[in-house]
């Protein structure tokens, strides 16, 4: 099962980068709700929605529909964060 949506997440990704315009550093995308491709507790999805809303990293979210999933797009930058070591 954790192989199988691994797979599913990869290839949203890959689907997004393919017509994604905009201009952040980095990009985070995170289903909107549970369902044959991403069966994830949908509790686990609000707080994985929760934590890229309160995360300061991230200026921007939007509504996309990818691959036929609703998603939610979050985008950062990490030029006012330290993160390299």
């Amino acid at each position: 099962m954790i192989e199988q949506l691994a797979k599913n997440i990869v290839s949203l990704k890959k689907e997004f980068e393919k017509t994604y315009g905009g201009k952040s550093q980095m990009q985070e995308i995170i289903p909107v709700s549970t369902s044959e491709s991403f069966s994830i507790k949908q509790q686990d999805l609000e707080l994985l929605h929760q934590f890229a809303t309160k995360n300061p990293i991230y200026y921007n979210s939007y509504e996309s529909t990818i691959n036929n999933t609703k998603c939610i797009v979050y985008e950062g930058d990490i030029n006012k964060y330290w993160l390299n070591s």
